[in-house]
């Protein structure tokens, strides 16, 4: 009867272990956070236009696909100073756009070039 009841406490000694190891990973809470990215989108009249964000340098701007499709720039959020400006051969620059443009995380802002 004794080593009957020392098997019985063995097993549930056992089984408890299994139970309490099986049952200790697997959970797994985490935060996940969207990229801190904004775009400026330019549209209208882009022919021979070069545009220039926070003083960087020039850089001309260029459709995606044959139909005139759109034009994203990826930016950091916050403030951002936009210059463009049309290059014409044998003629002096001419300034189209000079703004200063607010956009938050995970915006889109449309930029109309005349």
């Amino acid at each position: 009867m004794i080593r009957r009841n020392k098997c019985i406490l063995w097993l549930l000694m056992i089984s408890f272990m299994l139970a309490l190891t099986s049952c200790g990973g697997g959970y797994r809470e985490e935060v996940s956070q969207p990229e801190e990215v904004s775009y400026f989108h330019f549209t209208g009249n882009v022919k021979n236009v070069e545009v220039s964000i926070d003083g960087k340098p020039f850089f001309k701007i260029r459709r995606k696909g044959n139909n005139g499709g759109e034009m994203h720039y990826q930016v950091a959020p916050g403030k951002h100073e936009i210059i463009a400006k049309r290059v014409l051969p044998r003629k002096a620059d001419v300034v189209l756009v000079k703004r200063i443009l607010i956009i938050g995380e995970g915006m889109a802002k449309e930029v109309r070039i005349p």
